[in-house]
């Protein structure tokens, strides 16, 4: 039985693996949806999947070429440091090194939060070095409650992060010095006790970078 419960929620991308074990680590399902202040630019979403030393995602992405709605798959394996990108289109898949690395410099904010009945704590990231981009300040929150002990930080496409100190990002908001803003957030969480399917390349064929 899969125990299911919906609320707001962000993310990015960033990893390491944690060596401690006595900690109780999140599996399941955890769907996001992103929205932009601008109203033109259009939304997008992500199914994330966590295991215990994985993550797969699916981005989805409307393509203004194909006119239709693309998703882009990527698995992270933690325990072997592999990158595995999927394409479900012509069912074959790809796997690297993957490098960790983090853009991000946050510094946890002493106000405890509340979201969606989740205590949180918030991180915030405002340097000066944002100064010379287009970025004015980086802000989410994470779950007390959801964790990957086994998994530091992990941040998706050095934009997005799902993980930091190894707790779910719950939301994850960017405000650019333009005025513009983006917000990411959890619609869903699924807490399933097995996700192995999830991370299954029997049906694919493997292709060189």
């Amino acid at each position: 039985m899969r125990k299911s419960y919906k609320f707001s929620l962000f993310i990015t991308v960033l990893l390491s693996v944690n060596a401690a074990e006595s900690q109780s680590t999140f599996t399941g399902v955890i769907k996001y949806q992103r929205e932009y202040s601008n109203p033109a630019i259009p939304k997008d979403s992500m199914k994330v999947i966590f295991d215990n030393y994985r993550v797969r995602v699916s981005f989805y992405q409307y393509d203004s070429v194909l006119k239709d709605t693309k998703e882009d798959i990527f698995i992270w394996d933690f325990k072997f440091n592999k990158l595995y990108s999927i394409d479900k289109y012509l069912r074959t898949y790809s796997v690297g090194p993957y490098e960790f690395g983090n853009p991000f410099v946050f510094k946890k904010d002493s106000a405890k939060c509340i979201y969606d009945t989740i205590l949180c704590a918030k991180y915030i990231d405002k340097r000066k070095v944002l100064e010379n981009s287009s970025v004015r300040k980086i802000e989410c929150e994470v779950s007390n409650a959801h964790r990957n002990i086994n998994v530091k930080d992990l941040i998706f496409v050095s934009v997005q992060p799902l993980i930091i100190q190894s707790k779910i990002v719950l939301e994850f908001r960017s405000y650019m010095k333009d005025g513009q803003s983006s917000r990411t957030f959890a619609t869903e969480v699924a807490e399933m006790k097995n996700v192995t399917e999830y991370f299954s390349l029997s049906n694919l064929k493997k292709t060189k970078l």
